[in-house]
């Protein structure tokens, strides 16, 4: 009888558990952020109203410069006035800034 119980402590003692941990492709410690949702949201083209002696200045400085835009088609006249695109207004102003070409003289 105390065999009995010597053999049953000792196979009670001498259980093991096998475990196994999980795999992971990245570390625990890793943030990982959700990416960014950006709207974007169309505008009506906003024009402004100028008169011809301002129309006439701009065309004079894209000559000189000798630089162009796509929304000149955009100009419309409006009676003695005339209406022309917020982008225009923006080349009106870069154009003040820069200056004319100017060509060096061949000797």
């Amino acid at each position: 009888m105390k065999f009995l119980v010597l053999v049953m402590l000792l196979c009670a003692g001498c259980s093991c558990t096998v475990s196994f941990s999980p795999l992971t492709t990245h570390p625990s410690n890793r943030v990982v952020h959700a990416p960014v949702k950006t709207t974007r949201t169309v505008t009506k083209a906003k024009f402004v109203t100028v008169d011809a002696d301002w129309l006439d200045r701009y065309t004079q400085m894209e000559k000189e410069n000798n630089y162009m835009i796509r929304c000149d088609d955009q100009i419309k006249s409006t009676g003695d006035r005339f209406r022309v695109p917020q982008s225009v207004i923006d080349h009106y102003s870069d154009l003040q800034k820069a200056k004319p070409e100017t060509r060096k003289p061949e000797y």
